[in-house]
Protein backbone atom coordinates (compact mmCIF):
# COMPACT_ATOMS: atom_id res chain seq x y z
CA UNK A 1 0.00 0.00 0.00
CA UNK A 2 0.90 3.97 -0.19
CA UNK A 3 1.89 4.18 3.42
CA UNK A 4 2.63 1.41 5.56
CA UNK A 5 0.00 -0.96 6.39
CA UNK A 6 -2.19 -0.39 9.85
CA UNK A 7 -2.19 -3.57 12.51
CA UNK A 8 -5.88 -4.46 13.88
CA UNK A 9 -7.30 -2.67 16.60
CA UNK A 10 -6.89 -5.15 19.31
CA UNK A 11 -6.15 -3.64 22.42
CA UNK A 12 -3.43 -4.32 25.20
CA UNK A 13 -1.70 -2.24 28.18
CA UNK A 14 1.79 -2.22 26.52
CA UNK A 15 5.41 -1.33 28.00
CA UNK A 16 8.40 0.58 26.09
CA UNK A 17 8.88 -1.01 22.99
CA UNK A 18 12.37 -3.11 22.70
CA UNK A 19 15.13 -1.26 21.27
CA UNK A 20 15.18 -1.68 18.07
CA UNK A 21 17.46 0.69 17.08
CA UNK A 22 20.74 2.97 17.62
CA UNK A 23 20.22 6.88 16.55
CA UNK A 24 22.07 7.01 12.83
CA UNK A 25 24.10 10.46 13.68
CA UNK A 26 24.70 13.48 16.30
CA UNK A 27 21.51 15.27 14.65
CA UNK A 28 19.24 12.71 15.80
CA UNK A 29 20.44 12.54 19.02
CA UNK A 30 20.11 16.17 19.28
CA UNK A 31 16.58 16.68 18.38
CA UNK A 32 15.74 13.79 20.73
CA UNK A 33 17.37 15.54 23.79
CA UNK A 34 15.91 18.29 22.95
CA UNK A 35 12.38 17.01 22.87
CA UNK A 36 13.15 15.29 25.89
CA UNK A 37 14.10 18.37 27.69
CA UNK A 38 10.79 20.14 26.30
CA UNK A 39 8.68 16.69 27.41
CA UNK A 40 10.24 17.28 31.09
CA UNK A 41 9.31 21.14 31.38
CA UNK A 42 5.82 20.80 29.54
CA UNK A 43 4.38 17.46 30.22
CA UNK A 44 1.89 17.07 33.23
CA UNK A 45 1.74 13.32 33.07
CA UNK A 46 -2.37 13.39 31.99
CA UNK A 47 -3.59 11.13 29.88
CA UNK A 48 -4.64 12.23 26.45
CA UNK A 49 -8.03 11.52 26.09
CA UNK A 50 -9.61 14.21 24.40
CA UNK A 51 -9.45 15.50 20.56
CA UNK A 52 -7.99 18.86 20.17
CA UNK A 53 -10.98 21.61 19.64
CA UNK A 54 -9.91 23.02 16.65
CA UNK A 55 -9.29 19.60 14.90
CA UNK A 56 -12.43 18.63 15.73
CA UNK A 57 -14.15 21.75 14.02
CA UNK A 58 -12.52 21.56 10.95
CA UNK A 59 -11.74 18.62 10.23
CA UNK A 60 -14.28 18.29 7.60
CA UNK A 61 -12.41 21.38 5.96
CA UNK A 62 -9.81 19.84 6.48
CA UNK A 63 -10.18 16.28 4.55
CA UNK A 64 -13.37 18.24 2.30
CA UNK A 65 -15.24 15.15 3.61
CA UNK A 66 -13.39 12.48 2.59
CA UNK A 67 -12.76 9.59 4.67
CA UNK A 68 -10.06 7.80 2.49
CA UNK A 69 -7.33 10.45 2.65
CA UNK A 70 -3.89 9.86 4.03
CA UNK A 71 -2.87 12.43 7.06
CA UNK A 72 -0.04 13.60 8.30
CA UNK A 73 0.89 14.58 11.97
CA UNK A 74 4.30 15.69 12.72
CA UNK A 75 5.14 15.34 16.26
CA UNK A 76 2.40 13.96 17.18
CA UNK A 77 3.58 13.05 20.50
CA UNK A 78 0.98 10.78 22.90
CA UNK A 79 -2.29 13.32 21.11
CA UNK A 80 -5.58 11.46 21.04
CA UNK A 81 -5.71 13.17 17.81
CA UNK A 82 -4.56 10.10 15.75
CA UNK A 83 -6.79 8.19 17.45
CA UNK A 84 -9.81 10.93 16.60
CA UNK A 85 -8.47 10.51 12.76
CA UNK A 86 -8.11 7.30 12.72
CA UNK A 87 -11.94 6.48 13.65
CA UNK A 88 -13.32 8.98 10.88
CA UNK A 89 -11.49 6.52 8.87
CA UNK A 90 -8.61 8.30 7.45
CA UNK A 91 -5.09 6.20 7.41
CA UNK A 92 -3.17 8.24 10.30
CA UNK A 93 0.72 8.34 9.87
CA UNK A 94 2.53 10.23 12.87
CA UNK A 95 6.12 11.04 13.04
CA UNK A 96 7.92 10.93 16.63
CA UNK A 97 11.45 11.47 17.98
CA UNK A 98 10.28 10.33 21.83
CA UNK A 99 10.08 6.64 22.07
CA UNK A 100 8.69 7.09 25.26
CA UNK A 101 5.91 9.03 23.96
CA UNK A 102 4.86 6.40 22.16
CA UNK A 103 4.93 3.76 24.19
CA UNK A 104 2.03 5.98 26.57
CA UNK A 105 0.20 7.00 23.19
CA UNK A 106 -0.56 2.85 23.00
CA UNK A 107 -0.53 2.43 26.88
CA UNK A 108 -2.82 5.19 27.28
CA UNK A 109 -5.22 3.74 24.43
CA UNK A 110 -4.97 0.42 25.23
CA UNK A 111 -3.61 -0.20 21.99
CA UNK A 112 -1.08 -3.40 21.07
CA UNK A 113 2.48 -1.65 19.93
CA UNK A 114 4.33 -3.74 17.66
CA UNK A 115 7.25 -3.26 15.81
CA UNK A 116 7.16 -2.43 11.75
CA UNK A 117 9.59 -2.06 9.21
CA UNK A 118 13.00 -2.45 10.41
CA UNK A 119 15.26 1.21 10.33
CA UNK A 120 16.13 2.40 6.75
CA UNK A 121 19.25 2.66 4.86
CA UNK A 122 17.95 6.30 3.63
CA UNK A 123 17.43 7.68 7.18
CA UNK A 124 17.27 6.88 11.24
CA UNK A 125 13.86 5.41 11.37
CA UNK A 126 11.56 2.31 12.90
CA UNK A 127 8.06 2.30 12.52
CA UNK A 128 4.97 1.26 15.14
CA UNK A 129 2.02 0.00 14.67
CA UNK A 130 0.07 1.19 17.28
CA UNK A 131 -3.74 -0.11 16.46
CA UNK A 132 -5.52 1.56 12.97
CA UNK A 133 -2.30 4.24 13.57
CA UNK A 134 1.11 3.97 12.21
CA UNK A 135 3.98 6.11 14.38
CA UNK A 136 7.66 6.82 12.82
CA UNK A 137 10.24 6.99 15.11
CA UNK A 138 12.45 9.43 13.85
CA UNK A 139 14.31 12.77 13.71
CA UNK A 140 11.40 14.70 11.58
CA UNK A 141 14.23 16.53 9.91
CA UNK A 142 15.03 12.89 8.13
CA UNK A 143 11.49 12.36 7.34
CA UNK A 144 10.79 12.27 3.01
CA UNK A 145 8.73 10.24 1.62
CA UNK A 146 10.63 7.29 0.85
CA UNK A 147 11.36 7.24 4.46
CA UNK A 148 7.56 7.62 5.37
CA UNK A 149 5.76 5.61 2.53
CA UNK A 150 4.79 8.25 0.13
CA UNK A 151 3.19 11.52 0.31
CA UNK A 152 0.13 13.03 2.34
CA UNK A 153 -3.15 14.05 1.15
CA UNK A 154 -3.41 16.34 4.27
CA UNK A 155 -1.83 16.77 7.68
CA UNK A 156 -2.53 18.38 11.35
CA UNK A 157 0.00 20.46 12.55
CA UNK A 158 -1.20 21.44 16.04
CA UNK A 159 1.66 23.74 17.28
CA UNK A 160 4.44 21.56 16.20
CA UNK A 161 5.87 24.13 14.14
CA UNK A 162 5.90 26.01 17.54
CA UNK A 163 8.32 24.01 19.83
CA UNK A 164 10.65 23.66 16.94
CA UNK A 165 13.87 25.95 16.92
CA UNK A 166 13.18 29.53 15.42
CA UNK A 167 16.35 29.27 13.45
CA UNK A 168 15.17 25.59 11.80
CA UNK A 169 11.35 26.67 11.16
CA UNK A 170 12.55 27.36 7.52
CA UNK A 171 13.73 23.53 7.24
CA UNK A 172 10.71 22.50 9.52
CA UNK A 173 8.24 24.05 6.61
CA UNK A 174 10.71 22.61 3.64
CA UNK A 175 10.36 19.06 4.95
CA UNK A 176 6.64 19.48 5.43
CA UNK A 177 6.08 20.58 2.08
CA UNK A 178 8.16 17.79 0.69
CA UNK A 179 5.68 15.27 2.34
CA UNK A 180 2.37 17.23 1.05
CA UNK A 181 0.91 15.62 -2.62
CA UNK A 182 0.09 18.14 -4.93
CA UNK A 183 -3.18 19.00 -3.87
CA UNK A 184 -1.76 18.83 -0.05
CA UNK A 185 -3.76 20.87 2.66
CA UNK A 186 -2.26 21.52 6.13
CA UNK A 187 -4.64 22.07 9.30
CA UNK A 188 -1.84 24.49 11.27
CA UNK A 189 -2.52 25.86 14.97
CA UNK A 190 -0.15 28.11 16.06
CA UNK A 191 -0.11 30.85 18.63
CA UNK A 192 1.15 34.41 19.13
CA UNK A 193 2.54 36.17 21.94
CA UNK A 194 5.07 38.89 23.37
CA UNK A 195 8.24 36.57 23.88
CA UNK A 196 10.49 39.50 25.07
CA UNK A 197 7.41 39.58 28.45
CA UNK A 198 8.84 36.36 30.02
CA UNK A 199 12.24 35.15 30.60
CA UNK A 200 14.00 33.77 27.64
CA UNK A 201 14.34 30.05 29.49
CA UNK A 202 10.67 29.27 29.63
CA UNK A 203 11.06 29.98 26.13
CA UNK A 204 14.23 27.48 25.15
CA UNK A 205 11.96 24.39 24.55
CA UNK A 206 9.12 25.99 23.49
CA UNK A 207 6.11 27.18 22.12
CA UNK A 208 7.78 29.78 20.59
CA UNK A 209 5.86 32.90 19.10
CA UNK A 210 4.58 32.80 15.32
CA UNK A 211 2.54 35.34 13.54
CA UNK A 212 0.40 35.60 10.60
CA UNK A 213 3.16 37.24 8.35
CA UNK A 214 5.51 34.02 8.95
CA UNK A 215 3.38 31.25 8.34
CA UNK A 216 2.74 32.86 4.99
CA UNK A 217 6.73 33.62 4.34
CA UNK A 218 7.34 29.73 5.71
CA UNK A 219 4.44 28.33 3.33
CA UNK A 220 4.70 30.96 0.31
CA UNK A 221 3.16 28.19 -2.00
CA UNK A 222 0.16 28.17 -0.11
CA UNK A 223 -2.83 30.15 -0.07
CA UNK A 224 -3.58 31.23 3.99
CA UNK A 225 -6.87 31.19 6.13
CA UNK A 226 -7.26 32.09 9.30
CA UNK A 227 -10.04 30.00 10.60
CA UNK A 228 -10.26 31.41 13.92
CA UNK A 229 -8.35 33.35 16.93
CA UNK A 230 -8.66 33.23 20.31
CA UNK A 231 -7.07 34.04 23.26
CA UNK A 232 -5.16 30.57 24.78
CA UNK A 233 -3.41 32.27 28.01
CA UNK A 234 -5.88 30.21 30.80
CA UNK A 235 -5.16 26.96 28.55
CA UNK A 236 -2.50 24.49 28.44
CA UNK A 237 1.00 25.31 28.09
CA UNK A 238 0.23 28.27 27.70
CA UNK A 239 -0.96 29.04 30.79
CA UNK A 240 2.55 28.51 32.39
CA UNK A 241 3.86 31.46 30.00
CA UNK A 242 0.85 33.54 31.19
CA UNK A 243 1.51 33.09 34.69
CA UNK A 244 5.47 34.29 34.00
CA UNK A 245 4.05 37.75 32.67
CA UNK A 246 2.80 37.05 28.97
CA UNK A 247 0.16 38.87 28.36
CA UNK A 248 -2.61 37.93 25.80
CA UNK A 249 -1.60 34.91 23.82
CA UNK A 250 -3.56 34.42 20.64
CA UNK A 251 -3.71 30.97 18.99
CA UNK A 252 -4.67 31.16 15.61
CA UNK A 253 -5.89 28.21 13.39
CA UNK A 254 -4.82 28.23 10.01
CA UNK A 255 -6.16 26.11 7.13
CA UNK A 256 -2.84 26.13 3.95
CA UNK A 257 -3.66 24.92 0.66
CA UNK A 258 -1.23 24.17 -2.13
CA UNK A 259 -1.37 26.59 -4.97
CA UNK A 260 -0.60 24.58 -8.52
CA UNK A 261 2.26 26.26 -10.17
CA UNK A 262 1.34 27.83 -13.42
CA UNK A 263 2.07 25.78 -16.57
CA UNK A 264 5.43 26.75 -17.81
CA UNK A 265 6.81 27.76 -14.36
CA UNK A 266 10.40 26.47 -14.03
CA UNK A 267 11.26 23.97 -11.08
CA UNK A 268 13.23 26.40 -9.42
CA UNK A 269 11.02 28.71 -8.89
CA UNK A 270 8.00 25.76 -7.09
CA UNK A 271 7.89 25.36 -3.55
Amino acid sequence: SRHAAAHGGSRANVGPPALCRVPADANSAAMRQRMQRMLDLWDDNQPSDHVTPTLERYVERLTEGARSKSVLVPLCGKSFDLVFLADLGLQVVGVESSRRLIAKFAGEQSLDLSAGDAPSADGDAAAWFAGPCTIFECDWFDASPTLLGGRFDVAFDSAALSVVDPSRRALYAEVLHGLMAPTGRILLVAAEFDEESVDPGMLSMGPHSIGIGEVGELFWGYSVEILEEEDVSELGVYRKLHEAGVGRICQRTYLLERIPPVPGTPACCRQ
